[in-house]
């Protein structure tokens, strides 16, 4: 059972580095770089997760589990992580402005997201300072203006174009988008592995033979499904936070994806 399931690992580790180092090697990170970064991800796991029960985690034990020498590890483990790096503040403030303005009846007429003056009762000003900390107004509306969210009209007013932030150019932005991403994909199947019950949620649909000339039709109207079915789970999300006073708190989400893969990367 022990040889199947490492067998079974390292396929899955294949198939998962593939794609990432295509990133890796298109954007200059070396074999080192990765080696050296995995190495310390491996002893802070091997630190703060696989302790002995009422012991204090030792370098030895972290040398054993991890198959680095303890020498090593005791280098590692004075280092900061350098991996440890959040979404830009710009981008979660952008995403809180847009879902409001998509939900809070405030922002709404007739169902749909108003078009906002700049300044005034339930503006866009009014909309920014409530959603996004300390922002200045300029900077979210030129975000949000550049990439096409909001557009400008002939009165002066700001309309919602898209209910969706995507950043269009800003390259750093969207890879630390996919470490995020990833890390959230990997801890529900990480929950999965470990659990028989109360499992999380995790599927998806894949057609094996399905035509070329098909895709583009496909790809949109699966985009505008899947960011309708997003906007109602942020609102089953807000209105449930709404309502509750319990005092511990945690990150919850639902994440959708499409994927498309030529035959060589088919499992």
């Amino acid at each position: 059972m022990a040889e199947t399931r490492d067998t079974a690992l390292r396929s899955a580790l294949a198939m998962l580095l593939t794609p990432l180092v295509r990133i890796l090697l298109r954007n200059g990170i070396s074999h080192r770089v990765f080696s050296d970064i995995a190495k310390k991800i491996y002893v802070d796991v091997a630190d703060n997760d696989f302790a002995l029960p009422g012991c204090r985690q030792t370098t030895s034990r972290v040398a054993v589990l991890t198959g680095i020498n303890r020498k090593e590890v005791a280098r590692l483990q004075c280092i900061k992580s350098p991996v440890d790096v959040s979404l830009p503040q710009h981008y979660n403030r952008a995403v809180r402005v847009i879902s409001a303005w998509s939900n809070n009846p405030r922002f709404k007429a007739n169902g749909r997201p108003a078009s906002l003056s700049l300044d005034g009762d339930n503006s866009f000003t009014t909309l920014v300072r409530q959603y996004s900390g300390d922002m200045p107004v300029q900077a979210v509306l030129s975000e949000l203006l550049r990439t096409d969210v909001v557009k400008r009209l002939k009165n002066g007013k700001l309309r919602l174009m898209r209910r969706a932030y995507i950043p269009t150019d800003d390259l750093l932005e969207k890879i630390q988008i996919l470490g995020d991403d990833t890390r959230n994909l990997i801890s529900t199947i990480d929950h999965n592995l470990q659990h028989d019950t109360d499992l999380r949620f995790q599927r998806e649909v894949t057609f094996d033979d399905f035509p070329v000339d098909a895709i583009e039709e496909f790809r949109a109207s699966s985009a505008r499904q899947a960011q309708s079915m997003l906007e109602r789970h942020y609102t089953s999300l807000r209105d449930a936070a709404s309502k509750s006073s319990t005092v511990e708190r945690r990150r919850v989400g639902v994440g959708i994806y499409y994927f498309e893969l030529p035959g060589e990367d088919q499992p």
